[in-house]
C-alpha cells in the first residue's frame, strides 16, 4: 500500500460525503464541479474532519461561495 494512500475506512466515508453532496445539488454538476466537491472533501478529511455531516456541508459551502468552516456565524442581525 503506499505510504500516502487513505485506508478503506476513511474511503468509505468520503465516498458516502460525495454521494451525500452530489445528492443535495438541483442540478447536475459538471465534472469540474465533481472534481471540486471531491477535492475539498479530501481536503477537509486531511485536516481532521470526521464528521459524515460536515463533510458534505463542507464541500457544498464553498461551491456556494460561503466560507469552509461550517462553524463560523453570521453577525447577528440587528433589531431596531
Amino acid at each position: 500500500m503506499a505510504k500516502d494512500a487513505y485506508p478503506p475506512e476513511l474511503m468509505e466515508l468520503m465516498s458516502a460525503a460525495f454521494d451525500a453532496a452530489y445528492d443535495r445539488l438541483l442540478f447536475e454538476p459538471s465534472q469540474a464541479l465533481q472534481l471540486q466537491l471531491a477535492t475539498r472533501i479530501m481536503a477537509a478529511v486531511n485536516n481532521g474532519e470526521r464528521d459524515p455531516e460536515r463533510l458534505p456541508a463542507i464541500a457544498l459551502a464553498e461551491v456556494q461561495g460561503e466560507p469552509k468552516d461550517a462553524e463560523q456565524t453570521p453577525p447577528p442581525l440587528h433589531e431596531d
